[in-house]
């Protein structure tokens, strides 16, 4: 039997649409369907809110602005199930979704755009619990490291709150208070609650409403939701790459919260060296970070004033 890869996932791209050739008068459904013509992989799922996630699937976001009644359309593009393969199958799909969108229009992205990666076991068996102790440890202890290689409108979102700096049950703590909370949980209901300091709505950089089973959720993610809005393919690997890298470094480390501190520093040198030695896995590519980490530094404190950047733009605060 094959062995399974390590991780499954998905990604959502928001973005803005510029068609190449602008018909008159078209509407952004009417565009979403032309847009998913002449690739077998890709529908328009824009009026429909079942998720098939067996194909690209172009759908409907409230949140985003900066769009016309005719054009740029704002949309987002959701993928289907992609397998962390040592191929790098995946990659391919990517292009492919890229260059097909790439003969009909440009993309543009704004304050209301962000890239978001849903991940789980390749396995397809659920979390185990000492993975996600693992992982939610991660998250925390390199929060200041990947608020460093966001720009300002992902740092300060009011919907992108720190999971730690935003939440009462960790901001006060040092991190082997931390590393003791998380080891106290029982069920993934408690990584839920703890992970987002009780709060039901999804304003968190990190999401874990995604494993508690219900309408809207596959009952198995892990939602990173930080990441700016990518128009590039370039840009889409690299966050992805960053993501899976992320979780597969994180996730087999059982004694995380009491080693960590002694062999990677909380800040972007520190993160990169984390994923360098511990998150590769087979057909990994580091390469594809190269412009994430670029000219990044240090750590960034979460932000004291968060921003509603949808709420602004309608009130005129930004264009």
């Amino acid at each position: 039997m094959a062995e399974s890869p390590p991780l499954r996932f998905g990604i959502e791209i928001e973005a803005l649409f510029h068609p190449h050739h602008q018909e008159p008068n078209l509407l952004v459904a009417a565009f979403a369907k032309k847009l998913a013509e002449g690739h077998d992989g890709m529908r328009s799922a824009y009026n429909d809110w079942e998720r098939d996630y067996k194909s690209w699937q172009i759908v409907h976001d409230d949140s985003l602005r900066g769009y016309g009644k005719f054009g740029p359309y704002a949309l987002e593009v959701i993928s289907p199930i992609l397998y962390l393969d040592s191929g790098g199958a995946w990659r391919r799909q990517i292009k492919d979704m890229f260059t097909h969108v790439g003969t009909k229009c440009n993309l543009t992205s704004n304050k209301t755009c962000g890239f978001h990666i849903h991940m789980s076991p390749g396995s397809r068996s659920p979390w185990l619990m000492e993975e996600l102790i693992s992982i939610s440890f991660a998250i925390i202890y390199f929060d200041e490291a990947l608020l460093a290689l966001m720009p300002q409108h992902r740092r300060n979102s009011y919907y992108l709150r720190s999971n730690l700096a935003d939440n009462d049950r960790f901001s006060e703590q040092s991190m082997n208070g931390c590393w003791t909370a998380l080891l106290g949980l029982k069920t993934k209901g408690d990584f839920f609650d703890l992970m987002q300091n009780g709060d039901d709505e999804c304003r968190f950089a990190w999401n874990f409403a995604n494993l508690m089973p219900g309408i809207d959720t596959t009952g198995a993610t892990i939602e990173w939701r930080q990441p700016p809005g990518v128009t590039t393919v370039d840009d889409c690997l690299g966050w992805t790459e960053l993501a899976v890298e992320f979780i597969h470094a994180a996730k087999g480390w059982r004694d995380i919260g009491t080693e960590v501190e002694g062999l990677y520093a909380g800040d972007v040198d520190g993160l990169k060296e984390f994923l360098g030695e511990r998150g590769q896995y087979p057909g990994s590519d580091m390469g594809l970070l190269d412009g994430i980490f670029r000219g990044k530094a240090g750590r960034v404190s979460a932000a004291t004033q968060r921003v509603d950047y949808p709420a602004d733009y309608d009130n005129g605060l930004w264009q």
